[in-house]
């Protein structure tokens, strides 16, 4: 049951937490990362490779995606497999796509990645993106579209 008997009573041990039930539970099933919490909610020790944010465990490196750690940007439903990280969906609302042969995110024809991880239309790439009107593969102005891409 995850508990010790101690002075007449049973409380969980450490890295368990009470859920009103005989059997404690895992802190780690309630709060990802997460090794000794005092609630289901408040964590008080995280695992190697988290630091505690507010009673929560936050990636050291990378983010939280759906329990896992990972820097694969746009990701946003994500495995472990054997100490690998795999992408299973990406956020398509900020144009990312799944790059199925390696299980990554990567950016929408007509987008590219910028510096901080954001796909990004490029004017006068010939690829009509989100916020372009109009994209003739140049960028001179007054042939139909302008030299920013929008007529």
């Amino acid at each position: 049951m995850y508990r010790t008997l101690t002075s007449n009573t049973c409380p969980c041990n450490s890295g368990y937490i009470d859920v009103g039930v005989p059997l404690c539970a895992r802190c780690q099933d309630y709060i990802t990362g997460c090794n000794t919490c005092v609630s289901t909610s408040i964590c008080t020790q995280c695992f190697n490779g988290f630091y505690i944010l507010a009673g929560t465990c936050q990636c050291t490196t990378g983010f939280l995606v759906t329990g896992v750690c990972t820097t694969i940007y746009g990701c946003i439903s994500a495995t472990n497999l054997a100490g690998t990280v795999y992408c299973l969906s990406c956020n398509a609302s900020i144009y990312y796509t799944l790059q199925s042969s390696n299980h990554t995110c990567v950016c929408m024809s007509g987008y590219y990645v910028d510096i901080y991880g954001n796909c990004i239309g490029k004017c006068g790439d010939k690829i009509l993106a989100y916020g372009e009107e109009c994209d003739d593969g140049n960028t001179v102005s007054d042939d139909g579209c302008s030299s920013t891409c929008k007529v």
